[in-house]
């Protein structure tokens, strides 16, 4: 134990015993353990724990029916919150089969049919989730609009872009799963496969900043590349005002790609209020101090919210890299968990808040996909094409 009482290391059937005290109820505890579990254990083994748990010895029957009605309050938890745990049906079997046990019992079938239902809301749910991804919306561009990367930029209001933005971020960032951020999986390529919305999430961040500087470079005439940059200026204070602030930093990223910063007279024709607009932006995305001013703006922003989740991913590299899994004495080092359990919750926290614009279908189809250009050696070939070194004003479109 830590000098105030908390839990530094314990062995996992200490945890589970802890999990499931006929003398002390700790919420907390209990969504950091369910939460965290998986970084040193399985689902079949702490099912497996638990269940001997109910089976209290006979040296303990006085404590016997708070210690399995704990039990029961862990096994509804779990499933509340997750269900994904049980996506092998061996293992969800083995979950169902014990609940009819308890069912059978009079003193814990009040509590084994409300684990029930929640097993099947918990299947509908996820099921309706899977034929959601598989199947998605019909995202197909307008026939009618010209189908030119470069120009459809323009062809869309700025609101309306970051809006859509912001909802398929926030469709991948809600489906976040607390395992996906456990044990840096999204960095080691070995557990990559436990990490899919993180790295969805990654990936669409590099696109969007991408397709930011294409957007930028692929205009012939130095006009529209002045239009392109202060309408996609126009969409980050958009993006700020809608609390997305993982797609407002891919769009600074794009226009501070070195192709794109180095367009020297292109940037002299922004106006004094976009480039003061982006300015404001920059500086509360800025990285100094740990992204201070980021962190202080988004704790008091009102949900919904769409957060810069490279923050979260520094965080618990941070803990993960600075604190060992087992401590010397081959205890399972719980203190670390908990503070890994700290910056999930936060993460989690920003889930549940969703946005109530509609999806624009012709919109959405074009932002889903995002046009770029895949080489930031073609980006700066063709940014020196736009505007050779030395170039003056009168040499260039």
């Amino acid at each position: 134990l830590t000098a105030d009482g908390k839990i530094r290391g314990a062995t996992l059937n200490k945890l589970v015993e802890r999990l499931t005290s006929p003398t002390e109820s700790d919420v907390k505890f209990m969504k950091a353990f369910l939460t965290t579990y998986r970084s040193f254990s399985t689902p079949e083994i702490l099912l497996q724990k638990i269940i001997q748990r109910f089976h209290v010895p006979e040296k303990a029957a006085t404590d016997a029916i708070t210690i399995q009605l704990r039990v029961c309050n862990v096994l509804r938890h779990w499933v509340d919150t997750q269900f994904f745990d049980f996506a092998d049906p061996k293992l969800l079997n083995q979950l169902t089969e014990f609940v009819k046990i308890l069912n059978a019992n009079a003193r814990y079938n009040k509590i084994a049919g409300s684990i029930s239902n929640s097993i099947a809301t918990q299947s509908q749910t996820i099921g309706k989730k899977i034929l959601k991804s598989s199947g998605g919306a019909d995202l197909r561009v307008d026939s009618k609009i010209q189908l030119s990367p470069g120009r459809l930029l323009f062809v869309f209001d700025p609101e309306e872009i970051a809006k859509q933005l912001t909802l398929i971020d926030f469709s991948i960032y809600s489906a976040i799963q607390p395992v996906e951020l456990l044990n840096q999986c999204w960095n080691k390529p070995k557990y990559k496969h436990r990490a899919p919305h993180v790295l969805t999430l990654i990936n669409r961040s590099n696109l969007l900043s991408n397709w930011a500087s294409s957007a930028v470079l692929w205009q012939d005439k130095l006009k529209d590349r002045v239009k392109a940059m202060t309408k996609l200026i126009t969409i980050a204070k958009h993006l700020r005002d809608l609390n997305n602030f993982n797609s407002l930093v891919a769009i600074i990223a794009g226009l501070n790609n070195a192709a794109v910063h180095r367009l020297k007279i292109a940037k002299e024709d922004i106006t004094k209020q976009s480039l003061e607009t982006f300015r404001m932006l920059e500086e509360i995305m800025n990285p100094n101090s740990s992204y201070k001013n980021y962190r202080n703006f988004i704790h008091n922003a009102q949900p919904p919210c769409v957060p810069f989740v490279g923050i979260y991913l520094t965080d618990l590299t941070f803990i993960e890299e600075g604190n060992p899994d087992i401590l010397k004495n081959e205890l399972i080092n719980y203190g670390k968990r908990e503070l890994v359990y700290n910056i999930i919750s936060e993460v989690q926290q920003y889930q549940n808040d969703v946005y109530n614009f509609p999806l624009v279908d012709n919109i959405a189809s074009f932002l889903d996909q995002l046009p770029h250009m895949h080489s930031d050696t073609d980006m700066y070939n063709l940014s020196l094409l736009r505007e050779p070194r030395n170039a003056t004003r009168d040499t260039i479109l």
